[in-house]
């Protein structure tokens, strides 16, 4: 070999050191928020939050879980109720490839009642006339209502994929129709010995939305679930009993997350020596749903008949409140006599003018919320979560502040590391119009809008903001 010869492979050897240098690094930047609990921007993922339901009189819910993917899934269906996120109805449902389930929270008869006509599998198989949600009877709260559990939100979490392993086959099981008995009878032999057999972990590609009907305005508004992706750490399989309550929850999450703000992706760990293990994983769920800011618009001109109600949901509140002292980023515990734990916030609102805003202080004392802007509502609610905003602007928008004092926020440690004001939430905001000039003509309108909100971010303590990248997808 010539002396050029030696140089040109000596120089050849050094490049792909190099390259490999910039592979490995490149891996272990994007490591960090590809395998962390993330909002999905596309909305599909293994974890589906609907931020409300109710259920009152003639006013129902319908709910939509999809499966886009071409596994069948195990899945695990939660309703909580609004005041503090008490467990009001829970269940497994064995979804086929590619398959729909529908079902409807009505209340024709005072109780609320979750029926399906959809072919999935159902566990605990419901009686013919539905699923009833739990009553006040159920609890030992005194302050809730008798209707307590009509009105909330709920949780769908993606337990596995299942597979078929010789002759226990719950995956053909879950294409069947009329096989959900095979599945039922899993519980008392195989899954009833390793709950896990027959399964791999979640995929993902779950999406769904929901529809607020009422029969007497003849309105209905809809909304899609927010979608989380990347809930559980690698490898991780939990597959729960279809009748024992609170398995399977938001506190299963893996302790990662990753938000993306201002073009950067940020991301850590919540495993917070002071902070109690069992919040670990709620913590990353809270840290990908902190928001410092809502914004919206809002309606309660009497010349149209506007109504404006705000939903805002706090969907991991009840882990942090319900023990004294209440833990960040909630500042005040549940007081079961009062049934509520109020947090103090700030609201601004403006007419379509623009000019100097309405100030106010506000108290969202429950885990779901109604920000009631008019004197009538555009949704049957309780009046026990129903904050009225009273103001001189017939129409306009709002902005409400949920940073402020007493709230530390969420932590979030490593390289990428921050600590985010303000508090986990969801919501949308339901305008309705009434037009009473139609005479013997029903009029009424109604239209719903997610709310806008902004991030507040700062750097955890020895993290290092790095340069600007882009979200894993």
């Amino acid at each position: 070999m010539s002396r050029r010869d030696a140089q040109g492979a000596r120089g050849a050897r050094g490049a792909l050191v190099l390259l490999g240098c910039l592979a490995l690094g490149a891996a272990a930047l994007w490591a960090g928020p590809a395998q962390a609990v993330r909002v999905a921007q596309d909305g599909f993922g293994q974890v589906l939050l609907y931020p409300f339901y109710a259920a009152h009189g003639a006013q129902q819910t319908t709910l939509h879980i999809n499966n886009s993917s071409n596994a069948a899934k195990a899945v695990r269906v939660r309703l909580r109720e609004g005041a503090n996120g008490r467990e009001a109805l829970a269940f497994n449902l064995y979804l086929a490839p590619r398959d729909a389930w529908r079902a409807t929270i009505d209340a024709a008869t005072g109780q609320a009642y979750l029926d399906t006509e959809s072919a999935a599998c159902v566990l605990p198989r419901p009686s013919f006339s539905g699923q009833a949600l739990r009553t006040r009877e159920d609890t030992p709260e005194s302050a809730l209502t008798p209707s307590w559990a009509n009105e909330g939100f709920i949780e769908v979490i993606e337990m596995g994929e299942l597979v078929d392993e010789g002759a226990f086959t719950p995956a053909r099981w879950a294409r069947e129709r009329g096989a959900c008995w095979a599945l039922e009878q899993a519980w008392e032999t195989h899954w009833a010995r390793d709950a896990r057999q027959g399964l791999r972990p979640a995929g993902g590609g779950l999406f769904g939305s929901a529809v607020i009907h009422d029969a007497d305005k003849g309105t209905a508004v809809a909304y899609s679930a927010t979608a989380l992706d990347r809930f559980w750490a690698p490898e991780t399989i939990l597959h729960s009993p279809p009748a024992r309550p609170e398995s399977v929850t938001l506190a299963d999450a893996q302790a990662r997350v990753s938000v993306f703000h201002e073009a950067r992706a940020r991301f850590g760990s919540t495993e917070d020596p002071e902070t109690p293990a069992r919040l670990h994983g709620v913590n990353a769920v809270s840290g990908a749903l902190m928001r410092a800011q809502l914004m919206n618009n809002f309606t309660r001109s009497e010349e149209v008949g506007g109504a404006t109600d705000w939903v805002v949901t706090f969907p991991t509140k009840h882990y942090y409140v319900n023990e004294t002292p209440a833990r960040a980023p909630f500042s005040q515990p549940w007081d079961g006599l009062l049934g509520e734990a109020c947090e103090a916030m700030t609201l601004k609102d403006w007419g379509r003018g623009g000019g100097r805003p309405g100030v106010r202080t506000v108290r969202l004392c429950h885990q779901v919320n109604v920000l009631r802007f008019a004197e009538r509502g555009a949704l049957e609610v309780s009046d026990e979560i129903t904050t009225r905003i009273t103001g001189s602007q017939a129409n306009g928008w709002a902005r409400l502040r949920l940073s402020g004092a007493g709230r530390e926020g969420v932590s979030v440690s490593g390289a990428q590391g921050f600590r985010a004001a303000g508090l986990p939430v969801l919501g949308f905001a339901v305008r309705q119009l009434s037009n009473e000039r139609l005479e013997g003509a029903r009029a009424n309108y109604a239209g719903l809008s997610p709310h806008k909100s902004t991030r507040s971010l700062a750097p955890s303590p020895g993290a290092n903001p790095g340069p600007a990248v882009l979200e894993a997808r």
